[in-house]
């Protein structure tokens, strides 16, 4: 039973007991703001040092587009930020590529062309070539969503001398994979998209240069640059298609591009030539411009077939 002496020394035990146990809360709480400021200024840490990166990116040798040279940082919010702004920038530029009324000319042929750029700033053996530049234009007979829905699918297919590992799926629009060419030894880390354009439909890739994640490992060839197609409906089961795609030449991991004579063993020359550059790249430009052309007469070969067995 307390006394009348017990009584306040009590009350004074349950109120330090109350306060201690205030502060605990006090500390916990400040402990988990404490972490959620850290976690929120590593965030502005590294999109800030994405926006330096993007906006004074390593010197190239050569006059590319800044934006090819982005790197893929590792902070999964930043990254995410990446894929969807490479996606954004490549879409932007099919959209002003081919305005609505330039789609309708010379629908229903074909046009297939490959240019070779050449530069004599990234070689220090002389004039080099610096990116294949590829276009098409062809007309499906296909409704456009489904057109694009098959080609979407086909970016992840793969073949005897081909690989490719999804590496990351943002919801619909968004996937990121590693592709590899067995046969000619080349990487290529690809970030595709399906943005739409009101009554089109515009595919993307972005052939990624540099990723935190996926160092850039020793004697790997590893290709960048980007693409896009645009299918465009015209009337029912007709569809217009519009390609662009921009290939650097491969670099190794120390940034420089690989040989002459490398380029032209992926094309299956020999290095017989290789001495007198311009001669040697217009030999590769040919077997190039072949096998670009050779690849869509496949295409439109297998299209037919489906397309008859689809009407028996």
């Amino acid at each position: 039973m307390l006394t009348s002496d017990d009584t306040p020394r009590l009350k004074e035990t349950i109120r330090k007991r109350k306060y201690r146990a205030g502060k605990r809360r006090e500390l916990i709480d400040l402990e988990a703001q404490a972490r959620r400021l850290e976690a929120y200024l590593a965030k502005l840490q590294t999109q800030h040092r994405w926006v330096y990166v993007n906006e004074h990116p390593q010197k190239m040798l050569s006059n590319r587009p800044t934006w090819m040279e982005s790197t893929l940082l590792a902070h999964p919010i930043t990254r995410r930020q990446g894929i969807q702004w490479l996606s954004e920038r490549i879409f932007h530029q099919a959209c002003r590529t081919v305005p609505r009324d330039r789609s309708l000319r010379g629908q229903g042929d074909k046009v297939y062309t490959l240019d070779v750029h050449v530069s004599d700033d990234i070689d220090d053996e002389g004039v080099t070539i610096d990116a294949l530049e590829t276009r098409y234009e062809r007309t499906e007979y296909m409704d456009g969503k489904r057109a694009a829905d098959e080609h979407w699918e086909r970016l992840l297919s793969t073949q005897p001398t081909i690989t490719k590992e999804l590496i990351e799926h943002m919801d619909d629009r968004f996937m990121y994979f590693h592709h590899i060419n067995h046969r000619i030894g080349t990487h290529i880390l690809t970030i595709a998209g399906m943005l739409q354009d009101d009554d089109r439909v515009v595919i993307t890739s972005c052939f990624v240069a540099k990723d935190e994640l996926f160092p850039h490992g020793e004697n790997i060839m590893r290709l960048h640059g980007f693409a896009w197609t645009i299918f465009e409906s015209l009337a029912p089961y007709i569809t217009l298609v519009h390609n662009l795609s921009y290939h650097y030449t491969p670099t190794l991991s120390n940034g420089r591009v690989i040989p002459l004579e490398k380029i032209g063993q992926l094309f299956g020359r020999s290095s017989f030539g290789s001495k007198h550059r311009e001669a040697y790249i217009e030999l590769i430009r040919s077997t190039a411009e072949a096998a670009f052309i050779d690849s869509h007469n496949e295409i439109d070969r297998q299209m037919k077939a489906r397309k008859q067995r689809a009407s028996h």
